[in-house]
């Protein structure tokens, strides 16, 4: 018997395309562009206050969304501040003016939250995020070290102090 000719000239054989680690993959050129929208809250108060976003027919990045609000801080009886008189806000001043978020997409309730939505941010803050954070990431939400935390050499005298903790 003899053998036959193979079908073609140089059979590749078939390969799993995600065997091929050193191959580049291909890059979506189809977003090109972006653009930015200001959304309205849809109540006329602030308590609650809802936003809609109308379904688009582009593609809508969540994790660029941004959030933004402007504050006036006045005495508990409604007068304003003098130039003289100092005013401390919370820490994570961010998180603690927001009491509760429902997020819902299509209308699906997506994570319902209790009221307690400023104690979760705190405390995922401070598992989170190191020291050096607070200078970056952390400020632009309000963040201020109220506490502090101790410096290594700090850490390090309290140790040659008190061996036995």
């Amino acid at each position: 018997m003899t053998e036959g000719a193979p079908a073609h000239a140089r059979p590749d054989g078939a390969v799993n395309p995600a065997l091929r680690v050193f191959k580049v993959p291909p890059t979506d050129i189809s977003i090109n562009a972006y653009g930015m929208v200001t959304i309205q809250p849809t109540t006329p108060g602030i308590n609650p206050m809802e936003f809609v976003i109308p379904a688009l027919d582009d593609y809508e990045d969540l994790g660029c969304s941004n959030f933004s609000m402007e504050l006036g801080l006045k005495k508990s009886n409604n007068a304003n501040l003098v130039a003289d008189e100092q005013l401390w806000v919370t820490n994570n001043l961010a998180h603690t003016i927001i009491k509760q978020i429902d997020l819902q997409l299509n209308g699906t309730l997506i994570s319902r939250q209790s009221d307690t939505y400023h104690y979760k941010a705190y405390i995922e803050d401070l598992l989170n995020f190191n020291p050096e954070d607070e200078k970056t990431v952390l400020t632009p939400q309000g963040w201020f070290n109220d506490w502090g935390f101790p410096t290594p050499m700090d850490r390090f005298q309290h140790r040659q102090r008190h061996p036995s903790q």
